[in-house]
């Protein structure tokens, strides 16, 4: 694995920051800490998301009664994609990133519909938050 060098010794290219070589910026340590901070919170959330998941599979599609309404449906869907995006974010940042913010708008917008809004699905911004000023803070060149 390739090594950079940042002001305060070696650093692993491994952390997807800057795999070019070349400088590594002042606030690398705080950025890549944030950056992996945001990662981990996504991984909770996505275990916690996990759990509803199965346990509303069972509800609106393991029972004789029937099938559900079509926009519990559609927001099974985008939950599903809430996970993978989720998920995705430890390997993938950015295609991660972009995978929950369209889950947590699809998963939104049929709950509006069927009149109970799942505000609390934009706590999925946070890991995005994160990732995002990590890379950004860790990205930047020592002058």
């Amino acid at each position: 694995m390739a090594m950079l060098h940042s002001p305060v010794g070696p650093m692993s290219a491994g952390f997807g920051v800057r795999e070019g070589g070349g400088s590594v910026g002042r606030g690398s340590w705080f950025g890549l800490a944030l950056l992996w901070f945001g990662r981990g919170i996504g991984l909770l959330l996505a275990i916690f998301w996990g759990l509803f998941f199965v346990e509303h599979v069972n509800a609106w599609y393991l029972d004789p009664k029937g099938w559900p309404p079509l926009w519990v449906t559609a927001a099974m869907v985008a939950h599903g994609v809430i996970i993978l995006g989720l998920a995705a974010m430890l390997r993938w940042t950015w295609i991660g990133a972009a995978l929950t913010l369209v889950g947590t708008i699809g998963f939104i917008a049929p709950t509006l519909i069927g009149g109970k809004p799942a505000w609390l699905m934009l706590v999925n911004l946070v890991p995005i938050g994160l990732v995002a000023m990590g890379t950004l803070i860790a990205a930047r060149r020592v002058r």
